[in-house]
């Protein structure tokens, strides 16, 4: 929604230009520039995950006026991250929040360990069926085995 204001902001300065018979105002359009960057590197108190460009939010609509009245009072891009930071001391306008990161730090060490667990149940069932696969039938023994086996151990005797 903000990108068509930023565009309804450029054509009406290019129309006010042409219908006074004059180039585009450069001063105007690189302030545009300008505030563009601020606001697509600030992150916004008001729009969790957002940049203050992206954010719909009134209240920054309202610090996104504040930077084009701050740079066209010549204030450098750091003196209104400071002028910003100072009206939301305990949030990351940056976005490198330790918060932010340990909670990916969380969701990757969770799907590491989901990993793990599929991994060892997968192997748990593969060392299973190769049980299954070795084991002697249970049919219970041969029953003519015992007869040979007699057989066998009456000749070796007999050959003594």
């Amino acid at each position: 929604m903000h990108t068509r204001g930023l565009f309804l902001l450029i054509g009406s300065l290019l129309l006010a230009s042409a219908a006074s018979g004059q180039a585009p105002d450069d001063g105007a359009l690189e302030l545009s520039q300008r505030a563009r960057s601020i606001e697509t590197s600030t992150m916004s108190p008001f729009c969790p995950g957002k940049t203050l460009y992206d954010c719909p939010s009134p209240r920054a609509a309202e610090w996104r006026s504040d930077i084009r009245g701050w740079l066209a009072q010549g204030l450098s891009p750091s003196e209104i991250r400071g002028r910003l930071q100072a009206r939301e001391p305990d949030f990351d306008l940056d976005g490198s929040d330790p918060g932010t990161g340990g909670a990916l730090v969380i969701l990757a060490f969770g799907v590491l360990a989901m990993l793990g667990i599929g991994a060892a149940v997968w192997r748990r069932g593969v060392r299973a069926r190769a049980a299954e696969a070795h084991e002697a039938p249970e049919d219970g023994p041969d029953e003519g085995l015992e007869e040979r086996l007699d057989a066998e151990l009456r000749a070796l005797d007999a050959y003594e």
